[in-house]
């Protein structure tokens, strides 16, 4: 499998070094007002997404309302919305859950939830 950073036309290599070319900052910073602890959390999220980007998936994605089950599933008696004011361990872990379901997109978890997108990817 192809390692994200030896991709020649990628810019991963901007983002986690000293960027010449690419202004890195607006990215970063949806990751951590840190410019060094969010490179660290890009890297986590680049090889978590980057394994699954190079992956080739012959599984079509899940609708929305497919995706509604899931989370009804993982949560049980607890409504989506409450996510929002839940104590943020105990959320996280129910988006960690979440994210390993088979099908789920982030951005599905997002809408579903009410949550934005940072936080899902950061849980």
């Amino acid at each position: 499998m192809p390692v994200i950073g030896e991709y020649p036309w990628s810019s991963y290599g901007e983002y986690i070094g000293h960027p010449r070319i690419v202004d890195t900052t607006f990215v970063l910073e949806i990751f951590s007002q840190d410019i060094e602890k969010a490179k660290e959390i890009f890297v986590d999220f680049m090889d978590e997404q980057g394994a699954n980007f190079f992956e080739i998936k012959n599984k079509p994605r899940l609708t929305d309302e497919e995706a509604k089950q899931i989370v009804k599933q993982v949560l049980g008696n607890i409504e989506t919305s409450e996510l929002q004011t839940m104590e943020k361990t105990k959320r996280d872990g129910y988006l960690r859950q979440l994210k390993a379901s088979e099908g789920v997109s982030i951005r599905q978890i997002a809408r579903i939830s009410g949550l934005t997108f940072n936080i899902v990817v950061k849980a």
